[in-house]
């Protein structure tokens, strides 16, 4: 399995690009990743289950449709999975190249495993380290902000400047694809930029809810607390 060329991706970005908005295009395609796996499959990574779901509903079947005219597959199959593409070798592709499913991904109507948003992992060396998932690629500068977002942005960044003291909490609500996501992630990013040993957990309420769950019947409802109140 190898990566496709940035190029080729590109090109599937900027045909997209022709019918959707820009904020959509910013907040759920370009975070995507793109690995070839066989003849007449590609795999798109997304950074979390949230964006993969997304993705599924709303944008799968235009993204198929672009890139079968595009590499003039008409047989091409997309997949989706929640993850980074495990080689980072780029391959040129020949024009008839893909778009792919693997085992679990939405395409075969069986949701993969949900992964952990923030948890304490096993390093290789055995010690325990902590884990945000905050995904590097959402910040200030790349936010696309118009007129229904400058609120939103103006409190998200004073919530990065004084963790904790302002607007604490911040609720932020709006339409689908409208920078939700991206703020939450860009105070995160803007806080461990400037304090790189800070906590940050970026957390969706479903996980939230499991752990809690979890620590209850397995009676480490202690130490499910403590890790939070460690944030």
């Amino acid at each position: 399995m190898s990566t496709i060329t940035s190029e080729l991706w590109q090109q599937c970005i900027d045909r997209l690009s022709e019918d959707l908005p820009v904020q959509q295009i910013n907040m759920w395609i370009r975070p995507l990743q793109a690995e070839l796996k066989a003849e007449n499959h590609l795999i798109l990574w997304a950074p979390n289950r949230f964006v993969m779901d997304m993705v599924a509903q709303q944008y799968k079947s235009k993204i198929l449709e672009q890139a079968q005219i595009l590499l003039e597959r008409p047989d091409l199959q997309l997949g989706l999975q929640v993850g980074s593409v495990p080689s980072e070798q780029p391959v040129d592709m020949p024009a008839a190249a893909t778009l792919s499913s693997k085992s679990g991904a939405v395409s075969s109507g069986v949701a993969p495993r949900v992964e952990p948003i923030a948890d304490l992992a096993e390093s290789d060396t055995g010690a325990k380290e902590f884990v945000s998932h905050i995904n590097k690629k959402f910040n200030f500068d790349n936010f696309v902000e118009g007129k229904s977002n400058q609120l939103a942005r103006a409190a998200s960044q004073q919530v990065a400047q004084n963790p904790g003291v302002g607007y604490n909490p911040l609720f932020i609500y709006g339409g689908v694809g409208l920078g939700k996501t991206h703020l939450m992630q860009a105070v995160g990013n803007a806080i461990l930029e400037r304090s790189p040993d800070a906590r940050v957990v970026y957390l969706h309420s479903e996980r939230y809810v499991q752990q809690m769950v979890s620590s209850i019947k397995n009676n480490t409802i202690e130490e499910f607390k403590d890790f939070y109140r460690s944030v």
